[in-house]
């Protein structure tokens, strides 16, 4: 939804409103009053009130109260600016004073920047992982094509990724869950062969590790050196565990977070289409769902190695 925005200012009754005509009008009268008493009262509201009433601003970021996602699960994306330099020139220009937003010549190239993703069509891709960031990544399909796959600002695109890792791959801060028994010291009673890593639970709150019983586990990594493991737990009084893992210990990925994407992964993504002749790469998807399905031996956690701008397209 695009922004709207008005020119509150206020116009004052003409002098011809506050001087009588040769017969005083009662009517008249009690209507000029009121437009004054009006104009009092609204030049009394606090300056915060004045500083939202500005002049129309043609280079400003549009408003947009649209809730990320519809009622039926679509999503709706913000603003992008094909140029974020051209955006900011004029921004800044208008903030000194130097561009009203009166010559075409740079209000319509100015407005043309704009891009309504909502508008762009739809398409479905699929291929291998080539690059990968915290909020994108790079994907080559069969035939050799190149997209850029991006998430929602907001974080509401559907992503999925699953499948099983070396647990040698767990990264300190990492969710895990797995089944397993501590002493009173919180070591580890028997080594692990098998870790689930999650999602963030958000108010589900685990049950607490009690020594002595086998149960299961969630906690966060700390560290993993060789083959030791010591993880923080959520809550109760026992909270740094260590544990041994097996040498073929392995983990079961089952998160919603495109971070743990990882070089030569499958990656599904549906989302609008961006395309632009002779940029690198000259396509990007704003996925509203994306699946990656992990490989064998994956090489190294999505932070590892960051992708293109986007404003580069």
């Amino acid at each position: 939804m695009r922004g709207v925005y008005w020119d509150l200012s206020l116009h004052l009754p003409t002098e011809n409103c506050i001087q009588p005509p040769p017969r005083r009008h009662p009517i008249m009268l009690r209507s000029c009053l009121a437009l004054l008493c009006a104009a009092a009262c609204f030049c009394s509201l606090p300056r915060p009130v004045f500083a939202q009433l500005g002049p129309y601003n043609p280079y400003a970021k549009p408003m947009d109260d649209t809730p990320p996602v519809a009622a039926d699960g679509t999503l709706h994306w913000p603003v992008f600016y094909r140029s974020a330099k051209m955006e900011l020139k004029y921004e800044n220009l208008h903030n000194l004073g130097a561009c009203l937003g009166t010559n075409k010549s740079v209000t319509v190239p100015v407005e043309k920047n704009k891009l309504n993703i909502d508008t762009l069509p739809e398409v479905s891709v699929s291929g291998r992982v080539v690059q990968v960031g915290k909020s994108s990544v790079l994907l080559q399909q069969a035939d050799g094509k190149i997209d850029m796959i991006v998430t929602h600002p907001a974080g509401v695109s559907r992503v999925d990724v699953t499948g099983d890792v070396p647990a040698a791959w767990l990264k300190s801060g990492m969710l895990v869950r797995f089944l397993g028994q501590v002493d009173s010291h919180g070591h580890g009673a028997e080594p692990l062969d098998a870790i689930d890593v999650m999602s963030a639970p958000g108010d589900f709150a685990p049950p607490e590790v009690e020594p002595g019983h086998r149960q299961n586990i969630t906690a966060v990594v700390k560290s993993l050196h060789g083959k030791t493991l010591v993880v923080t737990t959520l809550n109760g009084s026992l909270r740094k565990l260590t544990f041994t893992l097996t040498s073929d210990a392995i983990a079961h990925l089952m998160t919603k977070e495109l971070g743990f994407t990882s070089l030569g992964d499958e990656l599904t993504a549906k989302g609008h289409l961006y395309t632009v002749a002779g940029a690198k790469p000259d396509r990007c998807v704003f996925a509203s769902d994306v699946i990656v399905s992990k490989q064998a031996m994956p090489t190294a956690p999505a932070e590892e190695v960051q992708p293109a701008a986007i404003s580069n397209l």
